[in-house]
């Protein structure tokens, strides 16, 4: 039996994706600020304030992704797995780089742990997993 994607499964697809390109956008963004900031020696308020902003950006736009993932949209087993394997290959990538058939690729670049999009790969994994995990929709007694 094969399962047919709703509206609600592709948004949240579609969210996933719109996150990915936030925080790889947001990535390139405070790469600009901190090469503009070493050319001029100049200690100014964009660099203080680009980082909590950025991770505040990504921080709310990956609670509402959760939001819509978790509680807005029909539970899929079919949208966890791709949410959870999507993250876990972008968790797993710094390691995957190690081997031999991998070893030219520049997409490590963006994936080391201390970037932004690294971080949204582990967020998205988690969501994934949260969204096979929970209980569907008003089977919790709480």
């Amino acid at each position: 039996m094969t399962q047919q994607l709703r509206a609600t499964q592709i948004a949240s697809l579609a969210g996933m994706i719109i996150v990915l390109l936030l925080a790889f956008g947001l990535d390139r963004a405070l790469l600009f600020v901190m090469e503009e900031n070493s050319i001029t020696f100049l200690p100014s308020y964009p660099v203080l304030w680009a980082y909590p902003v950025a991770n505040l950006v990504l921080a709310i736009s990956l609670l509402v992704l959760f939001w819509l993932v978790a509680v807005k949209s029909e539970r899929s087993k079919l949208v966890a797995a791709i949410f959870l394997g999507v993250g876990a290959l972008m968790l797993f990538a710094p390691l995957i780089y190690f081997t031999a058939a991998f070893a030219n690729l520049k997409v490590i670049d963006y994936l080391m742990p201390e970037k932004l999009l690294y971080h949204t790969g582990a967020f998205i994994a988690a969501i994934g997993l949260l969204a096979l995990i929970l209980p569907k929709h008003g089977t919790a007694n709480f």
